[in-house]
Order: structure tokens, then C-alpha cells, then sequence
């Protein structure tokens, strides 16, 4: 971390739902979704002020069965902090990636799978997502007609 404060998770602006062990988040300011598997969902749901790094660890270990190592939780923050889903950055000393690791704990098969896990992308405004097809008059050829409107014989919306 790159301060002694134990981190928090950021609520403001989110959407959030829980689907089994793993949380789905939207970021309604910067429009990215982030998937966070079951170790990313726990450290981050865990971050309320009150656990440092060791505690923790300790919470993921009790969780998911994985060691109870800093490393872990450096990696999680790190990814939770690059989503902005930190309310402050978290820095932290370590830069292993989750390949690392799992090879590192010696992790195979499900287990490698825990290690945290934040996968993000943008999702389109409705504005864009719209101008994924063609308009009145417009060429139906490479695009679907949008709805209402039919793809007539010559290939043009009507």
C-alpha cells in the first residue's frame, strides 16, 4: 500500500452485483465494467478500513483455502486500484504478476485459478452502441437495419 491506512473500497458511482463468490461492478463515472473473481471479490469486499494487508490475507486464507500471504493481497489491491475501486491508490512494493504467483505458491489446477483476478473493460454508452447499425435510407448490407426498420430487396433500411 502506499500509505499506512488499512484501504477502503470505493461505493460512490457503482453498481454492484454479487453472482456466487465473484462481483460484477459498473463504474457509472468512467463507464468500465470490471469482473472480480472470487479472491478480488473478497479482498475488496473486506475493505473497510479496518484490515491492514495481514489481516487481510488472513480473511482470504479463511475464504478460499489459499496461503495467507501478502503477496497475494499486494496483487489484489494493485488491481483493485488500477479499476479505481480503491477510494485511495494502493501502491505496494510488489509487481508479480498472477502467473508468478501461483507458480510461486506452487498453485495447480483450481487453486491457480483463485489467485485475484480483476478483468475490466468499457462498456459502450447507449449513444454508441446505436451507431452499430444503419439508419433510414442507410446500407444494410454490412450492418443490420436499425429497429423498427426492415432491410428491403436493394439493401437499404426502410
Amino acid at each position: 500500500m502506499s500509505s499506512n491506512l488499512p484501504p477502503r473500497a470505493r461505493h460512490s458511482d457503482l453498481i454492484v452485483r454479487e453472482i456466487g463468490d465473484e462481483t460484477l461492478v459498473y463504474d457509472l463515472r468512467t463507464h468500465h465494467a470490471h469482473a472480480l473473481n472470487v479472491s478480488a471479490s473478497l479482498i475488496w469486499r473486506s475493505c473497510d478500513g479496518s484490515l491492514a494487508e495481514s489481516g487481510l490475507a488472513q480473511r482470504l486464507s479463511e475464504g478460499t483455502g489459499l496461503p495467507a500471504d501478502s503477496e497475494m493481497v499486494q496483487l489484489a489491491l494493485r488491481q483493485l486500484s488500477e479499476a479505481d475501486l480503491l477510494e485511495a491508490p494502493a501502491g505496494g512494493e510488489s509487481r508479480i504478476s498472477r502467473r508468478e504467483l501461483a507458480q510461486r505458491l506452487q498453485l495447480v489446477g483450481a487453486l491457480a485459478l483463485l489467485v485475484p483476478a480483476v478483468e475490466s473493460v468499457i462498456a459502450p454508452r447507449a449513444a454508441d452502441a446505436a451507431s452499430a447499425c444503419s439508419g433510414k435510407g442507410e446500407s444494410c448490407i454490412t450492418r443490420p437495419c436499425c429497429p423498427p426498420m426492415i432491410c428491403n430487396f436493394a439493401g437499404i433500411c426502410e
